[in-house]
């Protein structure tokens, strides 16, 4: 999540979009983005072989999406 921040950062100065965001709310614990990545793991046992940084981004975009 600390990753995240600091893209929409280096996006922000830069004024373009490199990277797709996603939008943790506040509220949200580590606990529970523990649970939304071990969850996203379980459903998608075929892709286990990715790099933890991509699997932990994918898993945030699908559920923290941007509005």
């Amino acid at each position: 999540m600390d990753t995240e921040a600091m893209w929409k950062g280096v996006d922000k100065e830069s004024h373009t979009r490199n990277a797709e965001h996603y939008c943790v709310p506040v509220e949200v614990s580590n606990g529970q983005a523990f649970k939304i990545v071990k969850k996203w793991l379980d459903d998608n046992p075929a892709k286990l072989h990715w790099r933890a940084d991509t699997i932990i981004h994918v898993a945030f975009l699908q559920a923290f999406p941007c509005k």
